[in-house]
């Protein structure tokens, strides 16, 4: 297996709180966290649009 191009923990931690810097991915994950399942679900426990939620 080649691993040079896998990223460690520290890398991917990183990569992660960068995703979560966007406040609509942030909001989308919150509601996931909180129960919601399908896009829909998501859309409206984040307030979201849910073309918003596709992205």
């Amino acid at each position: 297996m080649d691993t040079d191009n896998v990223p460690d923990g520290r890398e991917r931690s990183r990569q992660l709180i960068g995703l979560l810097a966007d406040e609509s991915r942030l909001r989308a994950f919150a509601a996931v966290a909180l129960g919601a399942r399908s896009p829909g679900q998501v859309a409206e426990t984040a307030g979201l649009a849910p073309r918003e939620t596709a992205r």
